[in-house]
């Protein structure tokens, strides 16, 4: 089934939470709010523990007090759990009108009580967990400079060697310039490279398991959880496993794209159109039968909110389609119209995606 929005497009515990030292930056947090959500719900675990003692409530009372936005994120992380409970107790509101939204969206305003498996509850739980918990930090090693864009921000740089780096909205990477190599650490996100031709100097991209190899080319890199997606543009790159028992290291050539699973194995893709490489450099979010839990993943770099998927039955549906990268509200109502799911919003920037 095909859906689009444009008819003219193609297819720590203690240590976080001090208040003089404040939540310990992560990976693409450009202005501290990942952190002050983990420092959140670090300390609203603390409180639902019971266990605080009065040094414990006295720099949970000072971190409250230090910036209001950490009132905000504490409240945040109060109403989730609390959704998450009700849940749990079988009752799901329906979603929300939002700007754009379709008839059948319309239909859903009145809130009904559905069953919903307790599977389904804790993948919620788990989803949310991993949100908050797995942005990993920047690897800042001598000699690196590491970049980092905001969420709906895409940002080009100009590497040490005369390439030329786009990155996607909420993703990081550090790169290295060394005397045999150019590497690049890609540590969350997508990225669109343009390497300066250097035959002595081999550029490298590091992307979880899987490494990419180039001398000169255009390519994009773009990472989803343990799989990693590679897809060219121009020249050539050798795309290389790094775990035990993988594929062997493939070749591939403008046009061509692979995706890369965590065991290892590489996975052809078909219909890779070198113009729709990358298309986020152009405010644009293209697929061909993606699975939708890759068009959420993408979604989130653009949505000031978390959006989840639980259900695997959902994450699973083949998506094509062409939407607009800073309008994701719009790409949601869509796909509700287009696909049997149901959108939940709890309250404002939280949106669950879950089996009609």
């Amino acid at each position: 089934m095909n859906a689009t929005d444009d008819a003219r497009s193609n297819p720590g515990e203690e240590g976080a939470a001090q208040p003089d030292s404040g939540p310990e930056r992560v990976a693409g947090d450009v202005d501290g709010s990942r952190a002050i959500t983990l420092a959140a719900h670090e300390w609203h675990a603390e409180v639902l523990a019971g266990e605080m003692d009065a040094d414990t409530r006295r720099r949970f009372d000072a971190w409250l007090a230090e910036d209001p936005r950490h009132a905000v994120a504490y409240r945040t992380a109060e109403r989730l759990w609390q959704s998450v409970g009700a849940l749990e107790r079988g009752q799901l509101p329906a979603s929300e009108a939002v700007p754009g939204s379709m008839p059948k969206c319309a239909r859903r305003r009145s809130v009904k009580t559905i069953g919903v498996s307790v599977a389904v509850v804790t993948a919620i739980a788990a989803s949310l967990l991993l949100l908050v918990l797995s942005y990993p930090l920047s690897r800042l090693l001598p000699g690196s400079v590491a970049f980092d864009t905001a969420v709906g921000e895409v940002q080009t740089f100009a590497l040490a060697d005369g390439s030329m780096v786009a990155l996607d909205g909420n993703s990081s990477l550090t790169a290295l310039d060394e005397a045999d190599e150019r590497r690049v650490v890609l540590h969350d996100g997508a990225v669109y490279l343009d390497v300066a031709p250097m035959v002595d100097r081999p550029f490298v991209v590091d992307a979880g398991d899987v490494s990419v190899r180039v001398v000169g080319t255009s390519f994009e890199v773009h990472r989803y959880d343990e799989r990693v997606k590679i897809a060219v543009s121009s020249g050539t790159v050798q795309v290389i496993p790094d775990v035990a028992r993988a594929s062997e290291p493939l070749s591939l050539s403008a046009g061509q794209a692979v995706m890369a699973g965590a065991d290892g194995m590489l996975s052809q893709l078909d219909g890779i159109e070198p113009r729709n490489i990358a298309a986020w450099r152009r405010g644009r979010l293209v697929y061909l039968d993606a699975p939708l839990a890759e068009v959420v993943a993408d979604a989130n770099r653009h949505f000031r909110g978390w959006i989840v998927i639980p259900d695997p039955r959902a994450a699973a549906i083949g998506v094509t389609a062409n939407f607009e990268a800073g309008d994701i509200d719009r790409m949601l109502a869509t796909l509700e119209e287009a696909f049997p799911i149901r959108i939940w919003r709890p309250f404002e920037g939280f949106v669950a995606i879950v089996s009609d």
